[in-house]
This record gives C-alpha cells, sequence and structure tokens, in this order.
C-alpha cells in the first residue's frame, strides 16, 4: 500500500516522495515553470512601491509631466514658441512683481487704473528668486514653468498619500493599482495645464493639501504653517481656519469628556489658541504690508474695480450667469466668454460639495464649495479655472470615478478627460476667454 505526497520546495520546484511500508525514495525534482514576464514586473512593481512609496510616486509624476510638457512645448511651435504662448494674462502681472514688486499707485492705464496688489505675494516672492538672476523674460517664464511643475510634482505625492490615508482597507489592499491610478487621472486631469503656467495654482494645490494632510495626520502647528503660507498666496485659502478650528474644538470637546482638560488646562488652551493664531499670519501679514506700502491694508480687493468686478452674493452672480442663455459663446469663432457654462461649473462644483458632506466629508465639502462662493461674489469670471485647479476637488472626482467605475471604465474616462486638456491647451494658445 502506497501513499504520494506532493509538497512544494522553496526554489520553486515540486518534490515528490512515495512513503512505502519499508522506507520513502529520494524526491524527485519536476522541471520548473517560468513565472509570466508581465507577472514578474507586477510583483517587482508592488515591491518597489511598497518599499519606496515616495521615490516612484515622485520618479512616475516627473516622467509624465516631462512628457507632458514635451507636447505642450511640441505644439507651442506654430503658436510663436513655448514662452509666448504659455505666459498670458495673470503671468505678466506675477513676473511684473517678481521684478518690481508692489506698486505705489495705480497705474492709470486703459484698463481702468489697474495695479499689481490684487495678487498675493508668495507665489511672486518665489519667483523673485529667479528675477533676482536678472533672466530675460523667456527664461523667467521657464522657471516659472518649472518651478510650478515642481509644485505640482509635490502636490500629487501629497496627494497620493492623502488618498491612501483615507481609503478602505479594500483600496489599500489593492497595491500598485491605486497609485498609478492617480498618478494617471492627475496628469491628464484638464485642470493640470495650469499646474504647468507661470500661475499660483500649482503653490496653492500644494499648500492646501499639505495643510489638509497635517491636520488629519494629527499635526495642527503643522497645518496651520500651511495655511498661514496658503493664504500668502490666495484669498481662499482663509478657508482652511475654519477648518483647523473645528478640528481643535472637537479635541477640546474630547478632553473635557475625559477628563485631560481639568488635569492640563493650559497645555490644552495652548494646543486651541496657537494653531488658531498661526493659521491667518499670511493673510494678516499680506494686509499690513498693504497698509504700510500703500495705505489701503484692502487693496487687493478694492483694485478689482479696475478690471470692472464688484461685490454681491454669489447666488446672484450664478443666476444671472443661468438666465444669460450664452451657451453657444464658448464655441464661436473665436470664443467668447460664456456666463452661463461658468455658472454651469460652478453649480456643479456646489453639487460635488454636497455629495462629500452626504457621505460625511465634511471638511472636503467645505472647501470645494465656500471656495465656489467666496470665488463667485466678485463674478464668474475664471470659476472654471477656479474649480478645475481646486486640489481637493481633483482628490474627490478620482476617488468617486475610481470607485464607481471598472477600471476599464475609469481609464476610458480619463483619456477623454486627457483629450479635452489638449483641446483646452489649444484654446489657451489661442487666447480664449473663458479660460483666463
Amino acid at each position: 500500500m502506497s501513499q504520494r505526497l506532493i509538497e512544494p520546495m522553496p526554489d520553486g520546484g515540486v518534490a515528490a516522495a512515495e512513503a512505502l511500508a519499508g522506507g520513502a525514495s529520494p524526491p524527485v525534482l519536476l522541471p520548473q515553470r517560468r513565472r509570466p514576464i508581465s507577472d514578474t514586473l507586477a510583483i517587482r512593481a508592488r515591491e518597489l512601491c511598497t518599499a519606496h512609496p515616495i521615490l516612484v510616486t515622485v520618479v512616475l509624476l516627473g516622467l509624465f509631466s516631462l512628457l507632458r510638457l514635451a507636447l505642450y512645448v511640441l505644439i507651442a511651435d506654430g503658436h510663436g514658441g513655448f514662452a509666448h504662448a504659455i505666459c498670458k494674462y495673470d503671468c505678466y502681472w506675477y513676473q511684473d512683481t517678481a521684478r518690481h514688486g508692489y506698486d505705489l499707485t495705480s497705474r492709470g492705464d486703459t484698463a481702468g487704473n489697474t495695479a499689481n496688489w490684487a495678487f498675493f505675494p508668495l507665489y511672486p516672492m518665489l519667483l523673485g528668486i529667479f528675477a533676482a538672476l536678472r533672466l530675460s523674460d523667456a527664461a523667467l517664464t521657464a522657471a516659472g514653468v518649472m518651478l510650478s511643475t515642481a509644485c505640482f510634482i509635490a502636490f500629487g505625492t501629497l496627494g497620493a498619500l492623502y488618498l491612501r490615508h483615507t481609503a478602505t482597507d479594500r483600496t489599500k489592499a489593492e497595491g500598485f493599482a491605486p497609485l498609478l491610478a492617480w498618478l494617471g487621472f492627475l496628469t491628464l486631469w484638464p485642470g493640470t495645464l495650469y499646474f504647468s503656467m507661470p500661475y499660483s495654482e500649482a503653490l496653492y494645490a500644494l499648500l492646501m493639501t499639505a495643510s489638509l494632510f497635517a491636520l488629519i495626520r494629527q499635526r495642527p502647528v503643522g497645518s496651520a504653517i500651511g495655511c498661514a503660507l496658503l493664504d500668502a498666496t490666495r484669498p481662499t485659502g482663509l478657508l482652511m481656519v475654519p477648518v483647523i478650528a473645528v478640528e481643535r474644538l472637537r479635541m477640546l470637546w474630547g478632553a473635557w469628556h475625559s477628563g485631560a482638560l481639568r488635569r492640563d488646562p493650559i497645555g490644552h488652551a495652548a494646543a486651541l489658541i496657537l494653531p488658531l493664531a498661526i493659521a491667518p499670519l499670511g493673510l494678516v501679514g499680506f494686509v499690513a504690508y498693504l497698509y504700510w506700502h500703500v495705505g489701503d491694508g484692502l487693496a487687493f480687493g478694492h483694485v478689482q474695480a479696475a478690471w470692472h468686478r464688484h461685490s454681491l452674493p454669489p447666488w446672484d452672480f450664478l443666476w444671472e450667469g443661468l438666465v444669460a442663455h450664452d451657451w453657444s459663446q464658448v464655441f464661436a469663432s473665436p470664443a467668447h466668454e460664456s456666463l452661463s457654462v461658468e455658472a454651469a461649473v460652478g453649480i456643479l462644483g456646489l453639487v460635488l460639495a454636497l455629495r462629500q458632506a452626504l457621505v460625511g466629508r465634511y471638511a472636503e465639502a467645505w472647501l470645494i464649495g465656500a471656495s465656489i462662493l467666496m470665488a463667485s461674489t466678485a463674478g464668474l469670471q475664471s470659476l472654471p479655472r477656479f474649480l478645475l485647479t481646486n486640489p481637493i476637488t481633483i482628490l474627490a472626482l478620482f476617488r468617486i470615478l475610481r470607485g464607481s467605475f471598472l477600471p476599464r471604465v475609469f481609464w476610458g474616462v480619463t483619456v477623454a478627460l486627457g483629450a479635452f486638456q489638449l483641446l483646452m491647451m489649444l484654446g489657451w494658445y489661442t487666447n480664449a476667454p473663458i479660460l483666463s
């Protein structure tokens, strides 16, 4: 009577042993099957991603960014060259501020007494490091593109960490696939066009993501420092302050219930007050500087009148856009600004914010919805750009699309978004007003 036992060997072979009544025969090695190359590469990629996730993200996103920029440069040859084609609208203001600082008085130009006070200081200060080298306009544009691209890569890396930290266990178990999906989606996302320009959008996306990520990692002071830099970049950065305040109040509430507040009231008071004192310092510093420099601390808001912008409740502008019925303007040749399209984009953003609130992501809902409403108080101009480059919008839409569709459908949608980004780039090169 015999029995056959087959067991795996450490080297991947198979040992066959026959247990007989009087003894056992030596193991017989069968031929080893080769693992498919695709499986081997997938395993190696998963191991590398697990061991060095940040390095993998930076390298891949850097490679994707260089390929995308190469495409931009190639197509720009037919539009006066890359530096000329990419630097439009606010790009000139940022370069001027980086070279010469803030105006002492309004310029009295034909546009209506404009001044560069409307542009918050952090990005011009960073660009000013390169301007101090007395670069030509084209070289300064290239430096601005590289600065924005570096901020974009850092944002994408932090975004990957944020998504993993807030992901479900099922998503975490997928390994390398979610990271590759995020990097592909971010590279092809239409708003990524603005992250390649000498604009403050990429810096803003990096700082908002950094501040929110630090807060959910229980680093409130780091989050407050990020917020201070954020509201020195754009006025909507101040919207991060209520998020920090709510988190700190929840901390205080928990300490009161546990009795820790009674044991250490001074420490907990400091933990509440210090982040809230740091968070608005960027805006406070800019207001103080403008008051000292031109005698009007709110000059960044008052100068908006030079661009024919005035403050009204955001719903007034959104309703005005919807009833304008100028949808066809965006398809005209040459294209014109369409208030209806801008209002529709804003309402879609508010719907996304509502959806995030319904699933319990209240901080994301606030940072999307309040940004749209705040930007809409001075008109609908640039609203599509503000929504497309809002980092929380990008993170939320990626999570929704990837969780709602099969991988093939998700990648199909992502490729379609990439095609739309290409159309936007061509529109930018040809001065489409809705993209400004």
